[in-house]
């Protein structure tokens, strides 16, 4: 039914959920590392900080929508822009910009394929242009060793949030699969049942679709001998 296809949609949204907090909780606190290592104004600050709600704003907007997969594809450009924004704030500190752009691509195109690919490319290009127009196209050169360190692990952490949302979407679509491969069973079961007090033409008519089962009226012109 259309109930149990929202809800199984629903819960591929699951995984991108737990993937966000993981990422983002992760990103915030490297991110504002490098800020106090560049002596960034405070003002800054509180921009990171916001990025920290987007997961679970982006987890009601898929629970609410009436297709969460492509609401998901949607909250993936979101984070194209705010994974732009973060290189913009953070100077293109070059490692940190690193982890996230091909963690999250990567992460893009094994969800989506190459078309969502594309769009996350140009929507990062925005989250990027943006910020740095207002703050300028500076790019921080100074590689701090603890900085590196934490930039390497959280493109790890891109690359098994990816796996995981890749295996997560796959065994809920297997499971579905079987459920709905049990539902047929169970409907074939049914309709021989009531094949048995059925015309063979009329069981015909009405499982292949040429006649739909409704109450309805129809005028015919009969002959009556008397």
């Amino acid at each position: 039914s259309e109930t149990e296809r929202k809800y199984v949609l629903r819960r591929l949204a699951k995984p991108y959920y737990w993937g966000r907090i993981a990422l983002y909780g992760y990103g915030t606190i490297v991110a504002v590392l490098i800020l106090y290592q560049q002596g960034a104004a405070t003002y800054l600050y509180p921009f990171l900080l916001l990025s920290l709600l987007w997961p679970h704003l982006a987890y009601a907007r898929s629970n609410r929508s009436a297709d969460p997969r492509q609401s998901e594809y949607t909250n993936l450009l979101v984070d194209s822009l705010i994974t732009g924004g973060w290189c913009a704030l953070t100077l293109f500190n070059l490692w940190f910009s690193a982890a996230i752009i091909i963690g999250h691509n990567s992460l893009c195109l094994m969800t989506g394929g190459g078309r969502l690919y594309a769009k996350s490319l140009i929507a990062m290009t925005v989250g990027l242009a943006v910020p740095g127009f207002f703050l300028g196209f500076n790019v921080d050169t100074e590689f701090s060793p603890l900085v590196t360190v934490l930039s390497c692990v959280l493109m790890m952490a891109y690359i098994n949030v990816s796996a995981v949302v890749s295996y997560g979407q796959s065994r809920i679509l297997k499971k579905t699969h079987l459920q709905l491969k049990e539902k047929k069973t169970e409907i074939e079961q049914i309709a021989l049942q009531i094949a048995k007090y059925l015309s063979p033409q009329i069981f015909e008519s009405i499982f292949s679709g040429e006649r739909a089962v409704k109450i309805e009226t129809h005028q015919k012109r009969l002959t009556v001998f008397f």
